[in-house]
């Protein structure tokens, strides 16, 4: 139920993002306009809340105009680029709203989809999750990519629910000020959005595109990435996946080889039982640790380094706030 006074606010990260900017910004403006006007008796306002980290395109010249025009717009400006986990950590700490959402600069997702996250949070859940659908062969190999994902966290001890599907994600005020209480500037929010205590709600949203049109705007934002030079921080997450991939292969072929020299062993050497066993082993052993090389390899793909200093000091902060 809507509270009198209630507020809504949506924190943007925005790095080079002239292209789709405008276009992205009407379709949220719209859809939280229209969430307010279907709640105008309880004075339902809303906030926007857009963090340039260190544009070097006419991004932040859009905003300026967009705030000028629309008083609930506020411009967070940053000196350089700091990456995208700082930028969403700056506009938690500056939004004020009863409920916080995060959400890209992101042409496919469609009008509606804010207040559909907004009425799971109505309907009492801390933290939602608005998943883009995936459909036919692709929903298949993302199931399976997730919940390999998922094993991986779990062999390291990271709990939670992990996917690489572009969403939408609401906290309450709660869950919000938790966050901003840790102490790192740059937070992944990745593996700390689903701490267990909280009710969760996931969706499902479709981009509102057929697929080629769908195709075709996803390949032009891929463009305007490449044309940028790519991304400092995403890069620098690609050579530690590829290191991890590297360490994790070595381990399996160190296996494998373990493996062979025991099949010859058995067939023409008459170890004593005893060698047999310590063979097998540190076989065994090696075996473990290929797959909790490949493990964090997937992690480091799909959810960054996993902070636990701030995993687990997520419990004491949240057990004073609740």
């Amino acid at each position: 139920m809507v509270q009198i006074g209630m507020k809504i606010s949506l924190v943007i990260p925005i790095y080079n993002e002239q292209i789709e900017l405008a276009e992205v910004l009407a379709k949220y403006v719209t859809d939280l306009k229209h969430m307010c006007s279907l709640y105008n008796q309880e004075n339902l306002g809303y906030e926007i809340i857009a963090v340039n980290d260190g544009s070097d395109d006419a991004s932040v010249k859009l905003l300026v105009e967009s705030a000028r025009l629309n008083r609930n717009i506020r411009v967070i400006n940053f000196d350089d680029r700091y990456g995208k986990q700082a930028a969403i950590t700056a506009g938690m700490e500056a939004a004020v709203g009863d409920c916080v959402i995060l959400a890209d600069v992101d042409i496919l997702n469609p009008i509606g989809v804010l207040k559909r996250v907004f009425e799971e949070f109505l309907n009492g859940h801390q933290i939602v999750y608005a998943y883009r659908e995936r459909v036919g062969f692709d929903k298949l190999m993302g199931s399976l990519s997730e919940r390999f994902t998922n094993l991986s966290a779990g062999l390291y001890g990271i709990g939670g629910h992990y996917t690489g599907r572009p969403r939408v994600l609401l906290f309450s005020r709660n869950v919000a000020d938790v966050i901003a209480a840790l102490p790192s500037k740059n937070k992944l929010l990745r593996t700390m959005d689903n701490w267990v205590g909280w009710s969760i709600k996931r969706i499902e949203f479709s981009s509102g595109y057929n697929k080629r049109e769908e195709r075709e705007k996803i390949m032009k934002m891929k463009e305007q990435f490449k044309k940028r030079g790519g991304d400092v921080v995403q890069r620098s997450k690609v050579r530690e996946h590829t290191s991890a991939l590297i360490y994790a292969r070595t381990l399996l072929a160190v296996t494998f080889v373990l493996l062979a020299a025991a099949g010859v062993l058995l067939a023409f050497v008459g170890l004593p039982f005893m060698a047999h066993f310590f063979l097998w082993l540190v076989t065994l052993f090696m075996a473990i640790l290929t797959l909790m090389g490949f493990a964090r390899a997937t992690l480091i793909k799909r959810v960054g380094i996993i902070h636990s200093r701030e995993t687990q000091e997520i419990f004491s902060i949240k057990n004073v706030i609740n």
